[in-house]
C-alpha cells in the first residue's frame, strides 16, 4: 500500500465504545436474525433463503471489524442485493444495516471520503430503483432514512473533530506549561548559583585562609569578611524569596510570560543601574584582593549608556567571574579584570594563571548561565586557555541612544 492510502487510513477515527459497541452490535443481528427466523419472513426450503436470510445483516458483523470492513460488506451485499433481484421484504431487512453503517461510514471517514461514500449510497439506491421498479417505495423510505443517519454520522464526526483539537489543545497546553515549570527551575538554578556561590566561595577561602594565620589580628579581620559575605549571601537570598512570593501572586511580574526577552535575567527585583554595576565590578575586585590575590582592575568607556537589563546581566557576570577567579586561580599570579564599553558593545572580560593546586569543585552551573545570557541578549562568550592562563570575555550589543534615566548621574 501506498504511503498516500496508509495516511488515508490511519485517518479514519475508531469507533467509540470498543466493546460495548461490539456487543451492541451482537445484540442487534442476533436479535433481528432471530426475529427473521421464527417470523418466517423468508423461505428456508431453498438456499435462496438461508441467503436472503443471513446477508442483510453481514455488515453489521463486520462492522466489528472496523468501519472500512464494514463500508466494503455493505456496498458488496448491496450489489449482490441487487444482483438477485431486490425484493421489498430484504430491503427491509438491510434497512437496519444501511442505517448504521451510514451513520457510522460518515461520523468515522474523512469529510470527502464521507461525502464520496453518501453519493456512492444514493447511486446504488437509483441502480436498485431502475433494475426493481416495484421497490421503489421501499427504496424512497431507506434514502429518507439514509439523509437522516448520514446528517447524524456528519454531525456526530463535526462533535469528535472539535474534541479531538480541544484534546489537542489541553495536550499542548500541557506541554507549554511542563516546558515553563522547567525554564523556572534552571532559571531558579542559574539564579541561586550566581546569588550564592559567589559569597560562599569567598567565605570558603577566607576560612581556608584562616586556618593557616596566627595573627590574632588577621584572623579577626578574615572573620569579619566571613561574615560579611554571609550577610550578604543571607541579603541576597531574601530579595529571592521576596520575588518568588511576588511570583505567585501576581502573574503579571512572571519573569517568563514577559514579553522582553532580556527580562527574563532580572531576578533580583532590585534598581539596576550603572552605578551599581561599577561598585559589584569594583566590589568583586576588593573580594577577590582580600583573599590574597593582585588584581588590575579597569573600567573604561561611558557605562552610563548601558541600559538597565544589561547592567543586571553584567553584574550576575562579573559575580560568575569573581568566582571561578577564586576557586581556580593562582594567587601568586596578577589577576586582571576590565569592563569596556565602546561602539556599541560592551565587553566584560578577565585573566587569571591556572592554579596547579586543588580547589573547590565546579558544577558548571555558572558558566552555563552565562552562555545562556549571552543567547539571549545576542552577544558572544569567549573563553580561552593558554600557557596556564584562563581568560573569559562576554560581549553583548547595545544600542547607542540617549542616557539612561535610571542611569543619570552614573559613573561613566
Amino acid at each position: 500500500m501506498s504511503d498516500r492510502g496508509t495516511r488515508w487510513i490511519n485517518q479514519i477515527r475508531p469507533v467509540p465504545g470498543g466493546a460495548f459497541f461490539k456487543a451492541f452490535i451482537v445484540v442487534l443481528f442476533l436479535f433481528f436474525f432471530i426475529s427473521d427466523l421464527f417470523l418466517g419472513t423468508v423461505n428456508l426450503g431453498t438456499a435462496r433463503g438461508w441467503v436472503e436470510l443471513f446477508l442483510p445483516y453481514l455488515p453489521l458483523l463486520l462492522l466489528i471489524a472496523g468501519t472500512l470492513p464494514g463500508i466494503i460488506s455493505w456496498l458488496l451485499v448491496f450489489l449482490v442485493i441487487i444482483g438477485m433481484g431486490a425484493t421489498m421484504s430484504v430491503l427491509a431487512a438491510f434497512a437496519v444495516a444501511t442505517l448504521i453503517v451510514s451513520a457510522i461510514a460518515t461520523a468515522t471517514l474523512p469529510r470527502a471520503a464521507g461525502a464520496f461514500y453518501t453519493g456512492l449510497t444514493f447511486a446504488l439506491f437509483l441502480v436498485c430503483t431502475l433494475t426493481a421498479p416495484d421497490t421503489a417505495p421501499m427504496v424512497a423510505l431507506l434514502a429518507l432514512l439514509t439523509v437522516l443517519a448520514v446528517a447524524a454520522g456528519f454531525g456526530l464526526g463535526a462533535f469528535w473533530t472539535k474534541a479531538e483539537r480541544s484534546e489537542q489543545r489541553v495536550s499542548e497546553l500541557r506541554e507549554a506549561q511542563l516546558k515553563v515549570r522547567e525554564q523556572e527551575r534552571t532559571l531558579l538554578a542559574h539564579e541561586l548559583h550566581d546569588i550564592v556561590a559567589h559569597e560562599v566561595t569567598i567565605i570558603a577561602m577566607q576560612a581556608r585562609r584562616a586556618e593557616f594565620t596566627n595573627d590574632p589580628e588577621k584572623t579577626s579581620r578574615i572573620l569579619s569578611e566571613i561574615g560579611d559575605a554571609a550577610s550578604q549571601t543571607l541579603q541576597d537570598l531574601r530579595s529571592l524569596v521576596l520575588l518568588l512570593k511576588e511570583h505567585e501572586s501576581d502573574k503579571q511580574h512572571d519573569i517568563l510570560d514577559s514579553t522582553d526577552e532580556e527580562q527574563r535575567f532580572t531576578p533580583s527585583g532590585e534598581t539596576t543601574n550603572a552605578t551599581a554595576l561599577v561598585h559589584d565590578v569594583r566590589h568583586v575586585a576588593d573580594a577577590i584582593e582580600r583573599s590574597g590575590y593582585q588584581v588590575l582592575l579597569e573600567i573604561e568607556g561611558p557605562v552610563s549608556v548601558l541600559a538597565t537589563s544589561l547592567c543586571q546581566v553584567l553584574r550576575r557576570t562579573v559575580r560568575e567571574i569573581g568566582t571561578n577567579v577564586l576557586k581556580y586561580a593562582d594567587p601568586a599570579e596578577l589577576v586582571s579584570l576590565r569592563l569596556t564599553v565602546r561602539g556599541g558593545q560592551v565587553t566584560l572580560s578577565s585573566r587569571n594563571a591556572v592554579s596547579k593546586e586543588r580547589r573547590l569543585t565546579s558544577s558548571g552551573t555558572g558558566l552555563e548561565a552565562m552562555r545562556t545570557r549571552c543567547k539571549v541578549f545576542g552577544g558572544t562568550l569567549n573563553t580561552h586557555t593558554e600557557d596556564g592562563f584562563w581568560s573569559v570575555a562576554i560581549t553583548l550589543p547595545f544600542k547607542e541612544q540617549s542616557l539612561d534615566p535610571a542611569n543619570q548621574g552614573a559613573i561613566s
